[in-house]
């Protein structure tokens, strides 16, 4: 049986799909939505001929190779949502390649950035090294008197170099101020994670005039109010920048939901099993050969309803 088209698609099924799409990519998701997600994909075949529509829009639009494209891709999650909703609009009987010659907005521009699956390192004029984790994006401003790095979206770790300049890292959150250190700054919606390796950073909160020192061992979490008590740091955290998740006694759902982070579409995991605790290391970047090699040595199964739609269940279910 051939593809089906946009144009064979009901066009309201059509628009929910790109709407689930769009919740199911948010990072803030819950366990309750991708549970409702889940209960539509599978009531109806056409509702998966919408959502194979969709990602497969969404796949052809992350090969364009253009600034406005990329740029669009490594929106914000609010201006991803917008675009993925609009794109199922066009889905429904126009051309893609005709849509894909479409110049998107470009809601934001970004110096370095990276897109799902991808971790990339830069060495910085000043000597500073910059890594940039999956799905994140960062924008530069050096001047004669001070250095910025701006924390667009997702997850950095730095090495800071040998400069007089102040250098400060601004988030969503609030503004980070490293004194010849490692760190690493993860940004989510309702906060921002910091874990220092080496030397101290300095959290100023937007909304607050408190100003902690974190020092190197230690991590804490602050959001535009506050920052919360500090804690012993994971020394294995950073490992991303070497393309490796180490766990130690790490349970599977943290397992799986960091390796869903590396992934198009979802990768869930049923509760049954989700307490079972994992040691060792992980390629980030292979996760289907992580899953293959879970499933040989856990009582687990992997179920795949198309190759977007994964979950992990108890192998006797």
């Amino acid at each position: 049986m051939g593809a089906n088209t946009g144009s064979e698609l009901n066009p309201s099924t059509l628009r929910e799909a790109a709407q689930w799409f769009a919740r199911i990519n948010d990072e803030a998701v819950d366990s309750a939505t991708t549970a409702e997600w889940q209960r539509w994909l599978e009531s109806s075949a056409e509702n998966r001929r919408a959502w194979s529509k969709v990602e497969a829009i969404d796949n052809q639009i992350r090969a364009v190779n253009t600034p406005p494209a990329r740029s669009a891709l490594n929106a914000p999650a609010i201006s991803r949502r917008r675009m993925l909703k609009t794109l199922a609009v066009f889905a429904i009987g126009t051309p893609l390649t005709a849509r894909l010659g479409w110049q998107l907005s470009e809601p934001l521009r970004a110096d370095f950035s990276t897109g799902t699956g991808e971790i990339k390192q830069h060495r910085l004029a000043d000597g500073t090294d910059l890594w940039l984790n999956t799905d994140s994006a960062v924008k530069l401003r050096f001047t004669p008197e001070s250095r910025r790095i701006e924390l667009l979206s997702g997850e950095i770790a730095i090495q800071t170099g040998k400069d007089s300049r102040p250098l400060t890292v601004k988030t969503a959150h609030g503004v980070l101020q490293p004194l010849g250190t490692r760190f690493n700054v993860h940004q989510q919606r309702d906060g921002v994670e910091l874990q220092v390796y080496q030397g101290r950073v300095a959290i100023k909160p937007a909304e607050s005039e408190e100003v902690r020192i974190i020092t190197a061992g230690n991590k804490a979490r602050f959001n535009r109010h506050e920052v919360s008590h500090s804690s012993a740091a994971d020394q294995t955290r950073a490992k991303w920048t070497q393309g490796l998740l180490v766990t130690d006694g790490l349970t599977l759902k943290q397992v799986v939901d960091q390796l869903a982070r590396y992934r198009h579409g979802y990768l869930g995991i049923d509760d049954e099993v989700a307490d079972l605790r994992l040691v060792g290391a992980f390629p980030l970047q292979e996760s289907d050969s992580v899953l293959a090699a879970l499933e040989q040595s856990l009582p687990i199964k992997v179920v795949r309803l198309t190759p977007w739609w994964v979950k992990i269940q108890p192998l006797q279910k």
